[in-house]
């Protein structure tokens, strides 16, 4: 029964979105890459760079791709998956994103602020919960990435609070859950809740997770056909563990 609902919900047309996306931007992602290796392996190399290469690439292209101009981030730690997302506003040329994070890693922060794709970036100390009252700001937000609390309570908060509240208004906004499928292709313990959200409003998501081993292989043989990549990884890890799903949007 599980394994229907896997591929009723991982449906091949989202498959072809993101592959269609990364044959639009293949030019733009490769220049990326490049200006992301001094946070990499440079001077100013980022010691916390928990957000891997495929899911960076894939949250660069849905904000290149959705224009967002107000961006919600929900834990940002040392700004690594930020700065992939400030780098697409800067070359939209316009959007701000707002991160929250009460424990981020200080001295990485330090170096994304020094980025000229800073000027996007608006950042504060404290946790999501209590950064906004945010029932007021639901109509504002265009995308949604959320890394923060991995517990199921914060899980259901974030459902109950954002994106059900974004749902319910209309707009079509791309939404990021970081730590959903860890080396495996079943929602991890603390998101069944996500699970059962996006099967009960028959929401389609994708994943780059290495849990997915088709479709994994899939999206590294495309991406080695575009030439992306073959100089090896920027983060430090590969699982790719994100969901991405788009609300109110059917994808085609």
């Amino acid at each position: 029964m599980y394994q229907y609902l896997k591929i009723m919900r991982m449906e091949q047309k989202f498959i072809n979105k993101i592959e269609e996306l990364y044959k639009k931007y293949n030019n733009d992602v490769q220049s990326l890459r490049e200006e992301q290796r001094p946070l990499s392996f440079g001077d100013e190399k980022l010691e916390y760079r928990k957000y891997d290469d495929l899911e960076a690439e894939i949250l660069y292209m849905l904000v290149k791709e959705y224009k967002p101009s107000v961006i919600k981030e929900l834990g940002c730690a040392g700004g690594w998956s930020c700065s992939w997302m400030l780098q697409a506003l800067k070359e939209i040329g316009s959007g701000k994103c707002n991160s929250f994070d009460p424990a981020p890693v200080q001295s990485d922060l330090d170096k994304i602020k020094k980025l000229e794709r800073a000027k996007h970036w608006e950042f504060r100390s404290v946790q999501a919960q209590r950064a906004h009252m945010w029932h007021s700001v639901i109509p504002t937000i265009d995308f949604l990435f959320i890394d923060a609390l991995h517990e199921t309570k914060f899980h259901k908060w974030c459902i109950d609070t954002l994106i059900e509240p974004i749902r319910k208004n209309g707009k079509k906004v791309p939404v990021v859950v970081h730590d959903v499928f860890i080396n495996s292709d079943k929602f991890h313990s603390t998101c069944h809740v996500f699970d059962r959200y996006l099967r009960d409003n028959k929401i389609s998501w994708f994943t780059a997770s290495d849990g997915f081993k088709t479709e994994h292989k899939n999206l590294l043989s495309l991406r080695n056909t575009l030439s992306i990549g073959r100089e090896g990884n920027l983060s430090s890890s590969t699982k790719n563990p994100s969901i991405f799903f788009i609300l109110n949007d059917k994808i085609e």
